[in-house]
């Protein structure tokens, strides 16, 4: 089983006794949802993030990519988690909003107006609009993620071929090797493999893809690169490609790509 590969230290142990049991999967990620995966502290882990990522330079557009995405990522967890009191968080704005290219500083400047108290929700809309342009005029390439060397001494990859972001903030105690998920934000799983993502309604996991700039075949995100996965939906009679979890029963044949 993957995620027993991937549970290390704390995390291990809390769910050590439930390793054994046949269908473990659903218990283990209770457990580990429970003393790891609070909202309010996998919010916290992103802000910390994204405060630390250091400021995109002005010549360096794939920088500002990279930058938008973890904005874009911060607010779409907001949302999820109903948190919609963290975007009016002034000081959170100002600090992100500093890391921009002061031209930039001056298109958000522009971009506010139209709002009467822009907040963080507002920005997360800015640096998308930044990420499409820079986009149309340029490939972006997912910063490269170098091979790390486990406690035991061997290496464990930290990137895929669907370039899911880099984990560089964990939860106390939870150390493990390998994704975090976009929609949880727990380390070890994909969307597709989420427990959180599979029990929300059809029509929230329907405007998943879309809000967090996911492909829907795959449930990763790799921007302009063609999917290379060969999965198709398994329900009875579909065989479209989108992933199962997209199937929409009410909907035609074809209807998710």
């Amino acid at each position: 089983m993957r995620l027993v590969e991937c549970l290390r230290g704390a995390a291990r142990d809390a769910v050590e006794s439930k390793l054994m049991l046949p269908n473990a999967a659903p218990l283990i990620m209770k457990v580990l949802e429970k003393l790891f995966g609070k909202p309010s502290q996998l919010i916290r882990q992103l802000i910390e993030k994204v405060q630390k990522m250091e400021a995109p330079k002005p010549e360096k557009l794939n920088d500002l990519v990279t930058f938008g995405l973890e904005v874009q990522n911060l607010c779409d967890h907001l949302r999820l988690n109903h948190m919609n009191n963290h975007f009016n968080n002034p000081v959170l704005l100002e600090d992100l909003l500093g890391k921009l290219p002061a031209t930039r500083q001056l298109e958000w400047s522009r971009f506010q107006e139209k709002y009467e108290k822009p907040n963080l929700k507002e920005f997360g809309a800015f640096m998308e609009k930044l990420v499409d342009e820079v986009c149309a005029v340029t490939v972006y390439v997912p910063p490269k993620v170098d091979h790390r060397r486990t406690s035991k001494g061997s290496y464990s990859p930290l990137h895929t071929n669907a370039a899911e972001p880099e984990s560089t903030s964990v939860p106390t105690g939870l150390k493990v090797s390998g994704i975090e998920c976009l929609v949880c934000a727990i380390p070890g799983h994909g969307v597709r493999h989420c427990e959180r993502f599979k029990r929300i309604g059809v029509k929230e996991r329907l405007e998943t893809p879309s809000k967090m700039q996911l492909c829907s075949t795959c449930l990763n995100r790799h921007e302009s690169k063609p999917c290379r996965s060969r999965f198709t939906c398994r329900v009875a009679g579909c065989n479209d490609r989108h992933n199962t979890l997209l199937h929409d029963e009410p909907r035609s044949k074809g209807a998710v790509s």
